[in-house]
């Protein structure tokens, strides 16, 4: 008999237990979770809200870099001074393109330095003039002076 009393006394005290916890669920926890995934969509809101908004301001400022930046097609290359490229062969080897007198090289190399000085890489220019960016490259190291003029032997 005493056996029953403590079963019914337990059964009591965990019914009144689970009583307790579904009201504090039904009062306090469901709704602390309602205001949460209010908090939540909210921010969500916000945060899709300021992606576009980075996303614009990144995509006008891209657009302000890129419209500073130089572009190969760019430059002017006159006809008469571009290189000459080379048909004839010597062996293997193909022998150096024509238009290359003394005079020529001269105009060539002083359009080279101003448009290295407009802020053009070496590899623009060469690309623009259709030549190795080493030519270009040899001439900055001959300081854009063709020949030997003015230059240690």
């Amino acid at each position: 008999m005493r056996y029953l009393d403590n079963t019914e006394q337990a059964i009591g005290t965990l019914t009144y237990r689970i009583s307790q916890l579904e009201r504090k669920l039904e009062e306090q926890i469901i709704p602390e979770a309602r205001q949460t995934n209010e908090s939540l969509r909210q921010l969500r809101q916000q945060l899709a809200a300021n992606r576009i908004a980075i996303r614009e301001d990144n995509q006008k400022t891209a657009a302000a870099v890129t419209a500073g930046i130089l572009d190969w097609k760019d430059i002017a290359v006159p006809p008469e001074l571009m290189i000459g490229k080379s048909t004839r062969r010597r062996g293997k080897r193909r022998t150096a393109g024509t238009n290359r007198t003394a005079a020529v090289v001269a105009k060539r190399w002083a359009l080279w330095k101003v448009q290295r000085e407009q802020g053009y890489t070496l590899q623009q220019i060469a690309r623009a003039w259709g030549c190795n960016h080493s030519s270009v490259v040899n001439a900055e190291r001959h300081k854009f002076r063709a020949g030997y003029i003015g230059r240690r032997k």
